[in-house]
């Protein structure tokens, strides 16, 4: 009687297959979200530091803040565009971030120069 509710070595070995099956899906799955989420992240934090003048808003040549604020748009309406998208991948969405950190690297880089030009000039003009 405890032999009928037992599996047998063909059930066990089919379940292993299909735990393994779905690993990897499971595993691609929660890549593509993890990827998704960080390019939604950076992007929200750029979109409210770009509209904050305390933050880049403020600090910004305005074509560099209209250059950036318009491609944050354009990712943002992009990601929307993909929430329930089948072949969109995580190289996809790292492929989005990636992009969009080459193009915003240069202008911060030349932002922390001139401040850090305009420090130095302050500290000269006070001795």
């Amino acid at each position: 009687t405890n032999d009928q509710n037992r599996l047998t070595p063909d059930d066990i070995a089919r379940m292993m297959a299909d735990a393994e099956a779905f690993a990897e899906q499971d595993r691609l799955v929660k890549e593509r979200i993890d990827s998704r989420n960080e390019l939604e992240s950076y992007l929200y934090s750029l979109k409210n530091q770009l509209a904050n003048e305390d933050q880049l808003a403020g600090k910004l040549d305005p074509a560099d803040r209209t250059q950036l604020t318009e491609r944050v748009q354009a990712d943002i309406q992009w990601l929307e565009q993909q929430q329930d998208a089948e072949g969109v991948t995580a190289q996809d969405f790292r492929a989005r971030k990636d992009a969009l950190q080459q193009q915003v690297a240069p202008i911060l880089t030349k932002l922390y120069q001139n401040a850090g030009a305009d420090s130095a000039q302050h500290d000269s003009d006070e001795l």
